[in-house]
């Protein structure tokens, strides 16, 4: 991905968690909201990460406190959500 070819529809930002989180459709777009935007790592969930929480919770809905843990170690630990 080209510098500042970030276009609608690429990612999603909001609130949430008590702190400004982005959704990304791809690891390219990640690295790219990193590299122009100066955004953490762990502000960014990818859409493989968010497929993944999504096909948790329909078998267990996380609870807001479960949520927040899994945000707060993917910041400390600059993790990412796997299956």
């Amino acid at each position: 991905m080209e510098a500042n070819e970030l276009i609608a529809g690429d990612f999603v930002k909001l609130e949430a968690l008590g702190r400004t989180i982005y959704f990304a459709r791809s690891d390219s777009v990640k690295e790219e909201l990193v590299r122009t935007q100066a955004l953490s790592p762990s502000q960014i969930y990818t859409m493989k990460e968010l497929e993944i929480l999504v096909a948790y919770n329909r078998t267990q809905p996380f609870t807001k406190a479960e949520l927040e843990t899994l945000d707060r170690l993917k910041r400390i630990f600059g993790a990412t959500i796997s299956g």
